[in-house]
């Protein structure tokens, strides 16, 4: 009947096996120089762009205008354990999320995307009473 032979296909799969392995191996860039592999100290601050840095800085120029505009708004942070657990809960978790998407070398528009829109709504969530009129 119908013989198939595969004899070139195990060395095709052999192929793949070791380039999937290899993908998922850190290893050193244009970006991260000469680090050792597998360390995550320079290397993966390096991959931080000049986009993030921007928005960074105007998140931070914004926050200080805001608290320039109503300085009572340092106080939202600590109104109760929600809000405690919100601030520096929040905080932890995009700092993980932060290095975790450095690390799988996430485009820089998605990590500013991911970072940015919960950062908004809970900030929107603590301080808008403070801008509300009587």
């Amino acid at each position: 009947m119908f013989r198939y032979d595969c004899s070139g296909c195990n060395g095709l799969l052999r192929g793949l096996d070791a380039h999937v392995n290899d993908s998922m191996t850190p290893r050193s860039t244009a970006r991260n120089g000469d680090a050792p592999t597998g360390s995550l100290q320079l290397p993966l601050l390096s991959r931080v762009t000049r986009l993030e840095f921007i928005v960074a800085t105007a998140i931070a120029v914004v926050m200080v205008l805001l608290v320039v505009i109503e300085p009572n708004i340092l106080e939202a942070p600590f109104e109760n354990g929600r809000t405690l657990l919100f601030t520096f809960g929040g905080t932890a978790l995009a700092a993980v999320a932060f290095v975790t998407m450095l690390w799988l070398r996430m485009p820089a528009p998605a990590r500013v995307v991911v970072l940015v829109a919960p950062f908004a709504v809970v900030n929107w969530w603590l301080i808008s009473p403070y801008f509300t009129d009587d």
